[in-house]
């Protein structure tokens, strides 16, 4: 934890305020590629350092979608927003595909680039000019490329503008729905002089309040609510902060409502609470005569299923019909705008007012009740019986004994949610809602739970950034780990080298049931380390199996017969029969 410095100083330049007011509005850590536009921020750290200021933590980042990963991570833990600074236009446009992750998933951002000198050198601004590459970076319009992904964006125009600038777009990117936005920081302007500005402590602009739904809408629907036999919730981000994924739970426990989690993204509902439904809603649906669909942008796969025309759909959130989407045909009887918590606390507590039969109630808990249970016993297949070739079903059932009941799972791949047991709400992190890029094996929103009792961290490589006790409503991993379990770390589900991941969980296996699972997913590690494509170089595996290891493998790559415990290459996967006997079967 870097220490607390004061806020209060005086800036001389653009980039020396521009980096003290973020370290004021809370901005804990910049996110950075560097490139030519970063000579005045870099001089601002270098006198910040010096002089004993508060700012951001730099982190310098190898790639801008890495970079954009991380602080999409940390926000996604913390609930904070973050900032990160790219090299003009072509780093915004490395950044891209990123960004548009951060959007569609409503992670607010403070990104910023750079922007090529405005002027050609012969003027006495400071940074104008001095690269062959300032011409041909220039853009008529930097922020065209991403602007359909941002809620705002702006150029910086004068220095006089940093604190009304910055307080803008921090306002605008914490308001409901929240998402990032696009600042452009020419040289010159960061390198101007501020002669004599202060920090105001209190921001010019904030967060606009999240909005209320209305009261008759509400009744509406808890009119709805309270006479439907077969009622059911679908949800993708109910979980995002502590008091929706309480919410839903109360109206959940209270009305007796089966809860779907679709392609969840926040786990709203324990994986063993009564209520959890499963991971698919389009069997349910068949027989729902009203669905809530909590903040949840593809409630279903039209082509898969859909519901009874008879049954009245509602859609619940602070965007309930995703405006930013082009695209997306619902059917919608209802949309509720409003915060998740408050929404679904005031439409409980309109239902409690018309009295349902308690009887009907529960009975429907009790029948909820027994069919989740039992579909959850049906689709967990566990570790007891070894397939013929690793599933992918088998990988996640091991992956689930290694974890404690705090550890934080984040699921980039197909995770096999049926395997994963004993997670709590906030716990689990799920896809995000597009495709690209793929995090991969350099995952930048790799999060590691230091649990029991600790805050939580974000890690990219060797580089682990410690993020402190969230506010009220951010979820914070807490509470004692079960005794044998593999408390305290994070996993990465299903992202290439995911198995191989499992290796560094412990080093000491011990004995139980977590220590038979790490041994499993030892050898899964050791069956991939040479496996034909995957992710490991050549040299580098030679490396590791010791000296002349090339001349090994080239020998037994020629020869015709291959000599008895050659490696076979087979499809990606699939195991040999003797490495198949190498792998644990028995729990001890």
């Amino acid at each position: 934890m870097k220490t607390e410095r004061p806020v209060e100083f005086k800036p001389e330049t653009a980039a020396e305020a521009y980096l003290g007011l973020l370290a004021a509005r809370g901005v804990e850590y910049l996110f950075a590629n560097a490139g030519t536009d970063f000579a005045p921020i870099a001089e601002a750290y270098a006198k910040g350092q010096q002089l004993g200021w508060r700012l951001p933590e730099p982190v310098i980042v190898p790639h801008e979608n890495l970079g954009v990963a991380m602080a999409h991570g940390y926000t996604m833990v913390t609930g904070r927003a973050q900032a990160m600074m790219v090299h003009v236009g072509v780093g915004s446009a490395n950044a891209l595909n990123g960004l548009i992750n951060a959007s569609r998933q409503n992670i607010p951002l403070l990104f910023t680039a750079g922007r090529t000198p405005l002027t050609e050198g012969l003027s006495a601004l400071p940074g104008s000019r001095n690269n062959y590459i300032n011409w041909a970076q220039e853009h008529f319009d930097q922020g065209g490329m991403l602007r359909e992904f941002v809620k705002w964006d702006y150029e910086l125009k004068h220095a006089e503008q940093v604190e009304t600038v910055v307080d803008r777009a921090l306002a605008i990117a914490n308001s409901e729905p929240a998402g990032p936005v696009y600042l452009t920081l020419p040289r010159e302007i960061l390198a101007s002089p501020v002669a004599g500005a202060t920090i105001a402590a209190s921001p010019t602009q904030v967060a606009a309040s999240a909005p209320l739904a209305d009261p008759g809408t509400l009744d509406e629907v808890a009119k709805l609510l309270a006479v439907a036999a077969a009622p059911l919730i679908i949800t993708a981000n109910g979980g995002r902060s502590l008091e929706s994924a309480r919410a839903l739970q109360r109206i959940a426990e209270e009305c007796a409502i089966p809860v779907i989690h679709y392609r969840p993204r926040y786990l709203a509902l324990s994986t063993e609470h009564p209520m959890q439904a499963g991971w698919d809603p389009h069997a349910l649906l068949e027989e729902a005569d009203l669905v809530l669909v909590v903040d949840c942008d593809v409630p279903w796969i039209p082509s898969q299923g859909a519901p009874q025309p008879e049954a009245k759909v509602v859609h619940i959130g602070t965007d309930p019909l995703f405006a930013r989407y082009p695209l997306r045909g619902f059917r919608t009887d209802v949309a509720l705008s409003g915060l998740v918590a408050p929404t679904l606390d005031a439409l409980r507590e309109r239902v409690a007012q018309r009295a349902p039969p308690r009887d009907k109630l529960e009975r429907r808990r009790k029948d909820i009740e027994a069919r989740s249970a039992a579909a959850r016993a049906k689709a967990r297949g566990g570790i007891e019986a070894v397939p013929a070739r690793i599933t992918s079903k088998w990988a996640c059932a091991c992956l689930n004994m290694l974890l404690g009941a705090d550890s934080l799972v984040i699921n980039e791949y197909p995770l096999v949610l049926e395997e994963q047991r004993d997670r709590r709400a906030g716990t689990l992190l799920g896809a995000r809602a597009l495709g690209g890029p793929r995090l991969g094996p350099r995952s930048g929103a790799r999060r590691e739970a230091r649990v029991p009792g600790q805050d939580c961290g974000v890690r990219s490589g060797r580089r682990r950034l410690h993020v402190r006790q969230p506010d009220a409503g951010a979820f914070r991993v807490r509470g004692d780990a079960p005794a044998g379990a593999v408390a305290g770390v994070q996993q990465r589900a299903l992202g290439r080298g995911a198995p191989r991941d499992a290796v560094d969980l412990s080093q000491r296996p011990g004995r139980g049931p977590a220590a038979a699972a790490v041994r499993r997913s030892r050898a899964l590690a050791a069956l991939r380390e040479d496996r034909r494509g995957e992710w490991r170089p050549r040299r580098a595996r030679h490396r590791a199996q010791g000296p002349d290891a090339c001349a090994r493998a080239r020998d037994a790559g020629g020869a015709r017969g291959a000599p008895p415990g050659a490696r076979q290459h087979l499809p990606r996967g699939e195991l040999r029969e003797d490495e198949l006997r190498a792998v644990p079967r028995n729990v001890p």
